[in-house]
């Protein structure tokens, strides 16, 4: 095992053993909790902040899983993770489907239907 794989390994499991109470009450916190009748209507603003809001969150989300899942498997593919612009017909459609779930669930929901999302 190379020494950059155990470092990142060992980073990974700190972080989980630092956020293990929060993790374990099932908790979320920041633009990952707001619920989706929240953010649809965050969605179908006109205004760009709005929106930001939301899709940089569901972005960095994907990014975060999807490079993390990558460095712990050797063998499976990097999931694709949509540009900025394509996120927000997707997560909109999600939400509008499990109006009272969060958005935490929803980026969740959507990196597992990305290619080697699984």
């Amino acid at each position: 095992m190379s020494v950059l794989r155990l470092s990142l390994m060992m980073l990974v499991a700190s972080g989980v053993l630092a956020c293990g109470p929060a993790v374990a009450q099932g908790a979320t916190s920041g633009a990952g909790a707001m619920r989706c009748t929240v953010v649809i209507g965050k969605l179908s603003s006109r205004k760009p902040d709005e929106r930001m809001v939301v899709l940089s969150w569901v972005q960095g989300y994907l990014a975060g899983v999807a490079s993390t899942r990558a460095a712990l498997s050797a063998n499976s593919g990097t999931a694709e993770v949509p540009e900025y612009d394509a996120l927000g017909p997707r997560v909109l459609m999600l939400c509008k489907a499990q109006p009272t779930t969060d958005l935490h669930d929803v980026a969740t929901q959507f990196f597992a239907s990305l290619p080697s999302g699984r």
